[in-house]
């Protein structure tokens, strides 16, 4: 294995930090209070970060802070200034999403490595070049690239490549969920999500009885581990191994990072899957990247942690029981036992010998039900002790030269720097004690409290000289203090304040235009185009194409949200023969596929401010879809400080997941030959969660899309619409059989007529919602 491959953990709290580091991590992610994607982790407050950042220098370790949430105008302008403070006290590299705030990290704190967020969804080549004409130094991996994607970006980009390799995963690609978002407010762009892919789901078919024996966790992943799998990772050029769990405690950290520390050098792995295991899992997968799927990728039977199988209950007589156990138990290890209404818990009051015991429990349990330990206080204790002891001070070297008649000295190296002091006396004859090896490495190992180590002395003196005790530990101090001066300002960067305020303008009320998009050829059947402006077309038809640009109407491919090079490659030759006015993009790898097009931004970017604007502007792309996550007021604020045209979504079922996963696949047992294109379930299949509310789902290009519960019509709100300076209103068709008929009440309304579509909206699909146009997100 190469070896500058770096390895990068999580941290959520001050002890995780010297968790990963005592135990081999060459860098460390972090969030700080605000900006952050795990919102719901302790994190660190800005002193310490300032702390955590020389705490890491010192030990030769890098700090990348996550400010990794998507950022109105007022928000991007408080944030400038946390960059500004992370940029003076040393911060190695800070880990983006919002394209605002790329831009301007790019343009004004050049000390900074700008790496991209898996939330920015860079699967691709092409997304990968994007981030390498733009200033980014790393992509983080969508967890969903395959390593034929990932070897062509290492032979064809200048950018370091990260990947995560253990822990939590995401189900839907990072950065295009918005179902907790839409179920509940709270947004896993803003580091709030709710985790709804947790939750159970049952299926309904067609008809509207709910598929037998169907309820369970469908879309609930496993987690990843790759321990065994490093190697094709690294070949693949993987720069950075990324262990996910910011949220998961400093014992976990400790053992997943000194496992994959020992997979990584080449050190033997045997017993390793156990106890990380033990330390934490939901059942295991290598994952997608790996090509994992169904039955390997998500277990439905549970969502949370279920720790190692220990034993089996044997024999129950009420609240007594027989269990035979496969391994010692400790006092305090929370074990785990099945009853009549579900999984309970317990801490052991005390240790159990392998084999056949007697126990008494406060309730119930199930004869022949396993038990599992959920904690083993053994392991946690045994995690603990790694980082207890401070082992990874910085080595250092001293070199004591010291001749009579001459002023003693003591030269200091490391790895990095080099100082050197003199004493302040000229070196005398000794009369009764001379010096020797021994008493000056005395002295100058007394290094306890400081942040060094002594690798090596050596000597250079004269047999019968004298050497005070007091000169020796004056020189000790007196270098230590030079080194640690030195790497201080080596980390502490001067920095300057920006200021990104826009003069805001006036709003002038727009005449709202409205642009449809059409996912099926057969919807265009019956269309009036005369009130449509724009269309946005998922589908390639030369005659349905040509046809519009001759009536002067503007028509647009939209692209989908998720596409490698190959199909990139595919994409760009089929389009070469039908006449378009552009390409509407999901992926920022769109804005170099279809850099020769007119290009319109759609909602997967994630546009939230008007810096992000200016960056695709920076990069000839002026139409954008805003977030459908933004309120009125907000679109309002970048309404004032920007020209470019600007569009929200009117009506449809918004994309609230975009997956690899299929959920049916857990039925149909379906894994690697799948036959999407003739599965009954691609399509008309409902998802039903806790709470009896429906979600829509279909199998598209490989991938599945989960849809809003109910369609978004913001219909009785067009006088907002216009106030807030909105171009077009996107009218977004997926399951409807007559768009004309929403398409001509939207036209009525915006002429100041009544509409009672809401009604018949309601009557057809249950409900409606106003998105985010009113309540916002978390």
């Amino acid at each position: 294995m190469r070896n500058e491959i770096e390895l990068l953990a999580p941290a959520g709290g001050k002890e995780s930090l010297i968790a990963a580091i005592q135990n081999g991590a060459n860098a460390v992610y972090l969030g700080g209070q605000s900006f952050s994607a795990r919102a719901s982790a302790n994190n660190f407050s800005d002193e310490e970060l300032a702390e955590a950042v020389l705490y890491a220098h010192f030990r030769d370790v890098r700090i990348y802070v996550t400010v990794n949430t998507l950022l109105d105008e007022r928000e991007l302008e408080r944030a400038v200034d946390y960059i500004y403070y992370l940029d003076t006290i040393g911060v190695d590299g800070i880990i983006v999403q919002d394209l605002g705030l790329a831009k301007v990290i790019r343009e004004n704190f050049p000390n900074l490595e700008l790496h991209a967020s898996t939330q920015m969804t860079i699967n691709s080549l092409e997304g990968g070049k994007f981030l390498e004409k733009n200033g980014f130094k790393r992509i983080v991996l969508a967890r969903e690239t395959p390593l034929s994607e990932i070897k062509l970006m290492r032979d064809n980009l200048n950018l370091q490549i990260e990947a995560f390799a253990h822990g939590a995963l995401c189900i839907s690609y990072s950065g295009q969920c918005l179902m907790s978002s839409m179920i509940g407010g709270r947004s896993g762009n803003r580091g709030r999500c709710a985790q709804p892919c947790r939750k159970s789901y049952e299926i309904i078919k067609r008809d509207g009885e709910p598929l037998k024996d169907s309820r369970g966790y469908l879309i609930s992943p496993k987690d990843l581990y790759t321990l065994e799998n490093l190697e094709q990772l690294i070949d693949a050029g993987v720069d950075s191994i990324k262990i996910e769990g910011r949220m998961k405690r400093p014992e976990y950290v400790a053992t997943v990072i000194n496992s994959y520390r020992k997979g990584i050098d080449g050190l033997s792995i045997k017993g390793e899957e156990k106890l990380l295991k033990q330390a934490f899992n939901r059942g295991f997968t290598k994952g997608i990247m790996f090509n994992e799927f169904g039955k390997n990728l998500v277990d439905s039977t549970r969502p949370d942690n279920r720790g190692l199988k220990v034993g089996d209950v044997l024999e129950t007589q009420y609240k007594n029981l027989m269990v035979e156990f496969f391994e010692d138990i400790n006092e305090g290890d929370l074990l785990e036992f099945q009853t009549v209404t579900g999984r309970k818990t317990l801490n052991a009051n005390k240790n159990y010998s392998k084999g056949k015991v007697n126990i008494q429990l406060p309730f119930k349990v199930t004869k022949g039900g396993e038990v599992r330990r959920i904690h083993n206080m053994s392991t946690l204790e045994n995690a603990r002790k790694t980082y207890e002891t401070d082992n990874k001070k910085l080595q250092i070297e001293f070199k004591f030269t010291a001749h009579l008649g001459d002023y003693p000295k003591l030269k200091l190296l490391s790895d990095k720097y080099e100082v050197e002091v003199f004493g302040e006396k000229i070196v005398e004859e000794s009369i009764k004690a001379p010096a020797n090896f021994e008493s000056i490495y005395k002295q100058l190992d007394k290094l306890g409290n400081t942040e060094f180590v002594l690798k090596n002395l050596e000597i250079d003196i004269d047999e019968n000289i004298f050497m005070p005790v007091g000169i020796l530990n004056s020189l000790r101090r007196e270098a230590i203090e030079k080194l640690e001066s030195i790497i201080r300002k080596s980390t502490l960067r001067e920095s300057k304040k920006v200021n990104i305020n826009k003069n805001p303008k006036s709003i002038e009320k727009t005449k709202i235009k409205f642009s449809v998009s059409l996912s099926e050829r057969e919807q265009f059947e019956g269309i009036k185009i005369g009130n449509i402006d724009r269309f946005y077309l998922r589908f390639l038809d030369i005659g349905i194409y040509k046809s519009l640009l001759e009536k002067g109407k503007e028509v647009y491919y939209r692209s989908p949200k998720i596409l490698f090079h190959k199909d990139y490659e595919s994409l760009r030759e089929k389009i070469k023969h039908v006449p378009m006015t552009g390409v509407v993009v999901d992926n920022l790898g769109g804005l170099v596929a279809f850099e020769d097009k007119k290009l319109i931004g759609d909602m997967g970017l994630n546009v939230f401010n008007s810096h992000g604007i200016d960056f695709l502007g920076d990069n000839n792309m002026e139409d954008i879809i805003l977030s459908p996550e933004l309120t009125f007021h907000q679109i309002a604020e970048i309404r004032r400080r920007t020209d470019a045209t600007i569009e929200t979504i009117g009506y449809g079922f918004l994309r609230v997941m975009t997956m690899k996963h299929c959920p049916f696949s857990l039925i149909k047992k379906c894994e690697y030959k799948r036959n999407c294109e003739v599965c009954n379930f691609k399509e008309g299949y409902v998802l039903r969660d806790e709470k009896n509310v429906d979600f829509k789902t279909k199998r598209e290009d490989d991938l599945s899309i989960i849809y809003n519960s109910y369609p978004i019509s913001i219909i009785e709100h067009l006088d907002k619409i216009s106030e807030s300076g909105i171009d077009y209103l996107l009218l977004d068709f997926t399951f409807e059989d007559n768009p004309q008929e929403i398409i001509d009440e939207f036209v009525k309304a915006r002429n100041g007529k009544m509409s009672n579509l809401n009604e018949k909206l309601k009557e057809k699909w249950e409900n409606i919602t106003h998105g985010h146009y009113f309540r916002g997100v978390e």
